[in-house]
């Protein structure tokens, strides 16, 4: 009978732990049936993913705040897709999101791990995920075949985005940091400092911190061409002869747009009031106050634009001045030797307006000279000729004014030298050219300087040219009982026409009436018919030169050619110790008056063999140079051949 009983009690605690422990198993069974559930859904998921962005893996996650996720990069973790309890207890997500805080690198594969319960160490289970970088973004519009401004900003498009890169922009050994806006990336090149008109080479790198992640391949542009002004009315540094300029037109190279800088500056940095007017590819600037004499100014012109947005290389200027005022340029006043019968005439920089120059001009400080004015010219007629040989003064004084208003504001004074010389013609040659000879000194003993008788030999006329102003500087040496005449040209045709001969075709130095002379002629290997003349003394310019010495008998004639190096005298004993005291000073060969062999041909008709057959002491000079005049050479010879 008591054995029953012990079993009923028995049958009762067992139920009671039942009733207690089918909870636990359900709510266990549960989970574990969830969690195989998640389990497989995060496996399913994609392994691709990008290098900044946020990714999200979708599955059934009970209590989000119960799994735990590891991986080998920075991130945050988030559970999107929530059951929540109360407002209060998130039971149940459907997405998880990973953002990575930092770069990950293009198709490198990392490992995500995923445990429920793993805080607690249960961990129902461990799921570890494969995941793939993507590629990172590439760039579009790298290309370009129209002409870049160097003040543009040079837009890319990225195929994706990625938070974490920068991008840089390099050309040659600069860089500019480049902006990103959504898939864009923005490169302001103007910092760079380009030139317009050139080639470069631009090269796009993506950056993460201060390594290169991404170097994009070159790519080559070229920059417009600059604004350039091409013409202006007013050169640069002119000196503007008028203080009232209207306008200063500007030309350029390329349509412009209407807006620009202009500015005018005087030299202490005042402002010059101007109105501009801008042309399709012009400038028009007005002025709107008048100029100061003798001021220095500048013209800027700035910020132009054009209708293809290109720009100067750089600040346009130009500067100019306004002149001081009439004042001279030239003249015809020689500091010695001007011609005592001859007028003054002055050469202005300026033309000048109709006024009584007497105000302002004094001649040896008298007025007495009649005056015209032609353009920038003032012509000085004395009222009687200037004394020969005397010191003479011209005053020109302040006030002078010009056609555009300017007034002189300086004094210049000209002190000069009448001609000692006293010129006369002594014949003309074929075409009719004056033969002048040129007198120095009063004395009754002549000494006579003649050259270029062959005119293509023009050094001997050089010579002489020196010789005329070497007596008018030093007038004073010539003995009182000595008179210098000289002829520089005695063949002006030929000097005009380049040639030995006259305009006749005759020798001049072979139509001398000798007792050799022939009408043919040689001159080095060739044979002139008709190089002697018809007869002696047939050519006006050999007449010239007899008439003159007949007339004047002159003690010693020097004759000068080019270019043998010699001293040639006359057969009288007198122009032989002549010669060999020029030939000593002036170090050319002395060659004697018969020796026949000091030119490769022959000679017949000329000047020296004629005056010696009529008693005149000469002595022909030939230069060493057939282009230099030997001036310095011959010069103190020639000073003792007077002084003898």
């Amino acid at each position: 009978m008591k054995k029953p009983k012990k079993l009923k009690k028995l049958e009762k605690k067992h139920i009671v732990i039942a009733l207690i422990s089918l909870p636990i198993i359900l709510i266990l069974g549960s989970i574990i049936t969830i969690s195989v559930i998640a389990s497989k859904d995060v496996i399913a998921s994609d392994s691709s993913i990008g290098n900044s962005e946020e990714f999200c893996i979708d599955g059934n996650f009970l209590l989000p705040e119960s799994y735990t996720v590891n991986t080998t990069f920075p991130m945050e973790i988030s559970f999107k897709n929530k059951t929540t309890l109360f407002d209060k207890y998130d039971v149940r997500a459907k997405t998880l999101c990973i953002k990575p805080l930092s770069l990950l690198r293009e198709k490198e594969t990392y490992n995500l791990e995923i445990s429920f319960l793993g805080k607690t160490g249960l961990s129902l289970f461990e799921k570890e995920l494969p995941l793939v970088a993507n590629a990172y973004p590439l760039v579009k519009g790298m290309e370009t075949e129209e002409k870049v401004n160097i003040t543009e900003i040079l837009e890319y498009e990225l195929d994706s985005d990625n938070e974490f890169l920068d991008y840089t922009l390099i050309v040659d050994d600069r860089e500019i940091d480049c902006n990103k806006e959504d898939l864009k990336i923005l490169c302001d090149i103007s910092s760079l400092e380009l030139e317009y008109d050139k080639k470069y080479w631009l090269r796009l790198v993506a950056t993460y911190g201060e390594e290169y992640i991404q170097v994009f391949d070159p790519v080559q542009i070229e920059t417009l061409s600059a604004i350039k002004i091409t013409s202006s009315s007013i050169d640069n540094n002119e000196i503007v002869t008028t203080p009232n300029i209207s306008e200063i037109n500007i030309e350029v190279n390329k349509e412009i747009k209407p807006e620009g800088e202009v500015v005018i500056k005087d030299s202490k940095g005042n402002e010059i009031e101007v109105k501009v007017e801008f042309g399709e590819k012009s400038i028009k600037i007005l002025p709107q106050e008048s100029f100061k004499q003798n001021y220095y100014y500048s013209l800027h012109i700035n910020n132009l634009l054009a209708t293809d947005d290109s720009t100067l290389q750089k600040a346009y200027i130009l500067k100019f001045s306004i002149s001081d005022g009439p004042r001279i340029y030239s003249s015809n006043i020689e500091n010695t030797g001007f011609p005592a019968t001859q007028n003054i005439l002055l050469t202005f920089t300026q033309t000048l307006r109709s006024q009584d120059i007497k105000k302002y001009i004094k001649l040896n400080s008298q007025t007495n000279y009649s005056f015209s004015i032609t353009g920038n010219k003032v012509l000085i007629n004395p009222t009687s000729n200037l004394e020969a040989c005397k010191n003479n003064s011209l005053t020109v004084s302040d006030g002078i004014i010009g056609i555009t208003g300017l007034i002189s504001t300086k004094t210049y004074t000209y002190n000069f030298k009448t001609s000692c010389a006293r010129v006369a013609g002594i014949g003309t040659s074929v075409e009719g050219r004056g033969i002048y000879a040129y007198y120095y000194g009063t004395g009754s003993k002549k000494i006579l300087f003649y050259g270029a008788i062959h005119g293509s030999e023009v050094n001997s006329r050089n010579i002489l040219n020196k010789w005329l102003g070497e007596l008018e500087k030093n007038y004073a040496r010539i003995p009182a009982d000595k008179t210098v005449i000289v002829v520089p040209t005695l063949n002006p045709d030929g000097v005009v026409n380049a040639s030995r001969f006259n305009s006749n075709g005759v020798d001049l130095n072979r139509n001398f009436a000798t007792s050799d002379w022939v009408s043919g002629t040689y001159f080095k290997e060739t044979l002139y018919e008709n190089g002697g003349g018809p007869e002696p003394f047939s050519e006006p310019e050999t007449q010239a030169i007899r008439n003159l010495i007949n007339s004047q008998y002159p003690y010693l004639t020097l004759a000068y050619h080019s270019a043998a190096g010699y001293v040639i005298p006359s057969t009288t004993g007198l122009a032989q110790e002549y010669g060999g005291t020029y030939s000593q000073l002036s170090g050319y060969g002395y060659v004697a008056p018969t020796k026949h062999d000091a030119f490769s041909y022959d000679i017949t008709g000329s000047f020296d063999v004629w005056a010696g057959e009529n008693g005149y002491n000469s002595l022909t000079i030939e230069l060493a140079s057939a282009y230099y005049d030997e001036f310095d050479r011959n010069l103190s010879a020639m000073w003792k051949m007077v002084e003898l």
